[in-house]
């Protein structure tokens, strides 16, 4: 059976996140996954505010019990994700932005394939949805990690799917915005199997991305540091 736990992490989302969700939905029906659950993982501003996101996403999960919220105070994008990870029901774990970037489209192609690789990874076919200064910054982040790692990967941030139980041993979990880099890199060269897969990037109709955050490009930094003194200088595999 193709069964599946989805996190949505969201920050202040409330523009998106009910289409974020829809759209999930309807991509995991079109793949015609047996079995699944929707866990959307919210946080508050630094000073405790918020935007309605917790309260929207709240509503959510009364109209449908496949979905299941968490709330937290301020946690960083990464944190978010292992959260989803420790509470997920199913074998293979993925997740999906709340700002609804992602195309259900691609969504649907790439679950499609679940159970095919220890690892499902994507990159995007139309990157030019994004601002420029974004494509730039995702250019040169991926063309770093390549050189860090010896790997040859196509895009580091973006969605996957991997197996619950491979990411539940892992203990040293990177909790900042770059956390997949590492996470993939690491996994990859450990020998589990991947398969990359190419996805239309949906353009974002509300709200504003958060991705490039002051603190993103400072985590971002560190993880190429990490990268790089791990396989080039210490050579680790």
């Amino acid at each position: 059976m193709k069964t599946i736990s989805v996190i949505i992490p969201a920050y202040m989302e409330a523009d998106n996140i009910r289409a974020a969700v829809k759209n999930t939905i309807w991509a995991l029906n079109e793949a015609k996954v047996d079995d699944y659950e929707v866990v959307i993982i919210d946080c508050l501003r630094r000073d405790g505010t918020h935007d309605g996101t917790p309260d929207i996403a709240d509503s959510l999960a009364k109209q449908d019990v496949r979905i299941k919220v968490l709330h937290n105070p301020y946690v960083d994008y990464g944190a978010k994700y292992w959260m989803g990870v420790d509470v997920a029901r199913f074998p293979y774990v993925t997740m999906v932005p709340g700002d609804n970037e992602l195309a259900r489209e691609a969504l649907r192609d790439m679950l499609i394939h679940l159970g095919e690789a220890d690892i499902l990874t994507t990159y995007a076919i139309n990157t030019e949805v994004r601002s420029f200064s974004r494509r730039v910054i995702s250019r040169l982040f991926t063309f770093l990690v390549n050189i860090s790692t010896g790997l040859n990967m196509r895009y580091y941030n973006g969605a996957c799917v991997h197996r619950t139980d491979v990411l539940r041993k892992i203990k040293d979990r990177n909790l900042s915005f770059a956390y997949m880099a590492k996470l993939l890199t690491g996994l990859i060269k450990e020998g589990y199997s991947y398969k990359e897969i190419p996805i239309i990037l949906q353009k974002r109709e509300g709200g504003k991305s958060t991705a490039l955050k002051a603190g993103n490009f400072i985590s971002v930094g560190k993880t190429i540091f990490d990268l790089f003194w791990r396989y080039r200088i210490r050579g680790g595999r």
